[in-house]
């Protein structure tokens, strides 16, 4: 326990633990829970996350699914459905093809951008420490940072992330 610090993946849940902002919004296409989304093509439209985009929260558990006999887990939002988007909380997510450590800061998948892995951290050139492209390449990578990990999670396995969107 000591090692996780008390924290254990869910298998059944996106939220962790109970303080959480969420919006309600629209699927505009098909969305799985757990997966980072961003702005669709109107404020109340919500899309898969793309890769080198700045994702605006997670599907919440989808739990129009269980009407059908569905897992809300798994179970996709179709175009029009109603799909509730933590922005702020515990949550749990899947890593990408780099994975996330617990204590790191993350962001979205340079692979997936649904998916979460560390955050890039590109230290400045010993020749540029002071460039003006260095300050805006760190201020840069500040601004793609979504949360740090409170797992640790390798390749397409579930971990838990403070997301600290807003």
């Amino acid at each position: 326990m000591a090692a996780t610090a008390g924290i254990v993946v869910p298998t059944g849940a996106i939220r962790y633990g109970n303080q959480h902002i969420a919006l309600k919004r629209v699927a505009e296409g098909a969305i799985t829970p757990g997966n980072l989304v961003k702005k669709g093509t109107a404020d109340y439209l919500v899309v898969v996350n793309t890769a080198g985009a700045y994702p605006s929260g997670v599907a919440d558990l989808n739990y129009k699914a269980r009407e059908d006999n569905n897992d809300p887990l798994t179970h996709a939002f179709a175009a029009g459905e109603e799909c509730m988007v933590i922005i702020h909380g515990m949550v749990r997510v899947v890593a990408d093809t780099s994975a996330f450590t617990a204590g790191d800061r993350v962001m979205a998948g340079d692979t997936d951008g649904a998916e979460v892995e560390d955050q890039d951290a590109t230290a400045p050139s010993a020749a540029d420490t002071y460039a003006t492209a260095d300050f805006t390449a760190i201020i840069g990578g500040l601004r793609t940072s979504i949360g740090f990990g409170l797992t640790s999670a390798a390749t397409t396995v579930a971990g838990v992330i403070m997301l600290t969107l807003c």
